[in-house]
């Protein structure tokens, strides 16, 4: 019976460092995510001021 106990205590315990481990990499790829979206807002902003510039040079040139 208390074989049957360590092994459970065992179990438990590995179960809890891969819990530990894998919110641990949830969190790091949460934060990986919001630079993305940081990066990628970044991107847009630009992508739209570049677009109104080319069309105000365009108006320009024609």
């Amino acid at each position: 019976m208390e074989e049957n106990a360590k092994q459970k205590d065992l179990e438990q315990g590995v179960v809890t460092v891969a819990l530990k481990k894998a919110k641990a990499e949830i969190k790091a790829l949460k934060v990986e995510n919001e630079k993305f979206k940081t990066q990628n807002d970044s991107l847009v902003d630009y992508y739209n001021h570049s677009e109104a510039k080319t069309k105000a040079l365009r108006g320009k040139v024609e």
